[in-house]
């Protein structure tokens, strides 16, 4: 209210502000266990059980988080943070593609999380698409700059596809690079400089030493 100034004087009036306070989420949960697959350790930001089934692999009986999680978002849940576990030897499925010229010089593939779902995955090399036109365009280019396709399956079926790839560190198409930024499933390690690809490379699948 107003002072009542009625003599000079030093009058003090206080001013008393109310902010409204924000509301703040409260609903937020969070989930710890084993999951089929998934970044290990690292607090994940869920929305939804879609977004869990993506990242995390979805249902499996040895995983009872998974149908946790499931729960949660049936009956209203909006948000949960997922926080993957994995035993000390947990280890991701891998597979090492050798060189056409030394055998010893691999190009490695891995999965991208621990688990025995890589176990699921297998990756085919094509250096053309076995069109004719392709295999011309693919030859005529070779000796400079070698293109090449990589196919990726889970459980059997083709999930991934990366074409015009490079194994020259630099090029906007080199694969480790590519992978990092594009395949859900698998990762790419720098192969060595004098790594080159066989000009055949069958259906191949990663395993996981568990």
């Amino acid at each position: 209210m107003p002072l009542d100034i009625q003599t000079p004087g030093i009058y003090i009036e206080e001013q008393i502000q109310f902010r409204p306070i924000s509301p703040a989420e409260t609903a937020l949960t969070a989930f710890v266990g084993t999951t089929r697959k998934g970044p290990v350790g690292i607090p994940t930001l869920i929305s939804d059980y879609a977004s869990f089934e993506h990242i995390f692999g979805g249902l499996a009986t040895e995983h009872m988080l998974a149908y946790a999680v499931q729960d949660y978002f049936t009956n209203g849940g909006r948000q949960a943070l997922i926080l993957r576990l994995a035993g000390s030897g947990a280890s991701r499925a891998q597979i090492n593609l050798p060189s056409a010229v030394n055998p010893q010089n691999t190009l490695k593939l891995e999965a991208t999380s621990e688990g025995l779902w890589g176990n699921d995955l297998s990756v085919q090399v094509m250096l053309w698409d076995g069109s004719p036109k392709d295999m011309k365009r693919w030859l005529k280019r070779a000796s400079a700059a070698p293109r090449f396709r990589l196919h990726v399956f889970e459980r059997g079926q083709l999930s991934e596809v990366f074409t015009e790839l490079s194994l020259t560190p630099g090029d906007a198409v080199f694969l480790p690079d590519v992978l990092s930024s594009h395949s859900r499933l698998i990762r790419a390690v720098k192969p060595g400089p004098t790594y080159s690809l066989p000009t055949t490379m069958p259906l191949v699948n990663l395993s996981a030493i568990q």
